[in-house]
């Protein structure tokens, strides 16, 4: 079994749609970041950005509770989540 966890900050404020159907569709990033030293003891740092939806009552709770800077913890469900990695 894979598990995913995503720990970072919003990028930017959710964005709501709607389908047709009414099934709600919040559209976010999240932004983490790696931060280390290298052998020069000199810190480094790289961020990785997370393009994410959400479906149904988790696009409601995010789009009310979460704002752009928010930290976030995700493990997210199939069902409820689509995560688009970066390449």
């Amino acid at each position: 079994m894979q598990k995913t966890l995503l720990i970072g900050y919003l990028g930017k404020d959710p964005e709501m749609k709607y389908t047709a159907g009414g099934t709600a569709i919040a559209t976010f990033t999240i932004a983490s970041t790696e931060r280390w030293k290298n052998s020069a003891s000199e810190p480094q740092e790289h961020t990785e950005w997370f393009n994410i939806k959400a479906f149904g009552k988790r696009a409601e709770v995010v789009a009310e509770h979460l704002h752009k800077g928010s930290r976030i913890f995700l493990e997210p469900l199939h069902a409820a989540f689509d995560i688009q990695l970066p390449a």
